[in-house]
């Protein structure tokens, strides 16, 4: 990550940060996704997570198996924790739960700007629409920023959380990696439209 989108929206990389507790579960099953879609659409992009906890940790058993599952892989992954250098150098930052967006906004206020969590702005990105082709990322996501209502935005509301399954079985880690998916889709489906995601062809026979 080198800087977040300039008001002129003159940047060829899209730089998306993941946030979750540990970093082990969700954040990175979401990056791998999310990165993924980038790949298969075409999009510039460079994906990132992190969390909250200390970092040096490997991804969970459980969501080393969802992720292989669809093909991507998580062997390598090192858990991080997240610093206001990596929140200010992401254009998107999207984390798993409303406390992740408290923590966020403990280190810096300006960075809830550009900060949801995923169910929030997948239900925003519905709303809003996709972005018209005269606007720029930056702008989208700015808008989807002044739709919240910002007297509640850091109130807890469990219904904006992704449940956490670590510990869980693996029908709940298949679950989250479900969700997280189809939440990924709908918001790169609304933010980048002229990147749709490929076709899906039944095979023949």
């Amino acid at each position: 990550m080198t800087g977040p989108e300039t008001a002129g929206g003159d940047q060829r990389v899209f730089r998306l940060l993941f946030v979750c507790t540990a970093n082990q579960c969700r954040s990175p099953m979401a990056e791998v996704i999310a990165s993924h879609e980038c790949l298969v659409r075409g999009i510039a992009a460079e994906v990132a997570s992190a969390g909250l906890m200390a970092g040096g940790m490997p991804a969970s058993r459980g969501a080393t198996r969802a992720t292989a599952a669809r093909g991507l892989d998580l062997s390598r992954h090192e858990s991080r924790t997240v610093t206001a250098e990596l929140l200010g150098m992401a254009d998107l930052v999207l984390a798993m739960e409303r406390r992740h967006l408290i923590q966020i906004a403990e280190l810096d206020m300006g960075f809830l700007e550009r900060s949801f969590t995923l169910r929030g702005l997948a239900d925003l990105a519905s709303l809003l629409g996709p972005r018209p082709p005269a606007e720029s990322p930056g702008s989208w996501i700015g808008r989807a920023a002044g739709a919240r209502d910002r007297a509640t935005v850091l109130a807890h509301r469990p219904g904006d959380d992704l449940p956490d399954p670590m510990g869980g079985s693996r029908r709940d880690y298949r679950r989250t990696a479900d969700e997280i998916h189809r939440r990924v889709s709908r918001i790169l489906t609304m933010l980048f439209p002229d990147h749709p995601a490929p076709a899906v062809t039944s095979p023949s026979g």
